[in-house]
C-alpha cells in the first residue's frame, strides 16, 4: 500500500509549494501540480491520500478534473481552495468526494486540520 499523499493542484506555484512545505514540516507527504493534466498523468484507482484543488486552472479546470477522476473511478477526498467561494450545489451533490471548500487565502491552520482529517479518514 502506498503512503498517503496530499496532491495539490494549483496554478499558483508559490501557493502550492508553500502548502507542500507546510505539510512536509508536519511529516505529511505532498506533491504539487500546476496543471490538472499533469496530475492526471500520475493518477490511478489505487492512489491513497487526498486532493487539494484550485477550481480555476488554465486548460482543464477543476470541474473538468473532477469529471475525469469520476470517469476513471478515482475516489480521492477533495478539498477545494479557490478564489471564488461559490461552488454550485450541483457540483457538491454530484461529487460526494468533496469534503470541504475554502476561499483563498485560506486559513492555514484550518486547511491543514482538514487535510489531516481527510487523510485519517482514508486510513480507516
Amino acid at each position: 500500500m502506498e503512503k498517503n499523499t496530499v496532491f495539490i493542484v494549483d496554478d499558483n506555484k508559490v501557493a502550492g509549494e508553500l502548502l507542500e512545505w507546510l505539510l512536509s514540516v508536519r511529516s505529511i507527504s505532498a506533491k504539487t501540480f500546476l496543471f490538472a493534466e499533469d496530475f492526471l498523468n500520475i493518477c490511478h484507482a489505487d492512489m491513497n491520500g487526498c486532493l487539494v484543488l484550485d477550481m480555476h486552472l488554465p486548460q482543464m479546470d477543476g470541474i473538468a478534473l473532477l469529471q475525469e477522476l469520476r470517469r476513471r473511478n478515482i475516489r480521492l477526498p477533495v478539498i477545494i481552495v479557490s478564489g471564488q467561494i461559490y461552488i454550485p450545489t450541483t457540483i457538491h451533490s454530484t461529487y460526494e468526494s468533496i469534503v470541504a471548500v475554502f476561499k483563498k487565502p485560506a486559513n492555514t491552520d484550518e486547511l491543514i486540520a482538514t487535510i489531516q482529517q481527510a487523510l485519517e479518514n482514508c486510513e480507516s
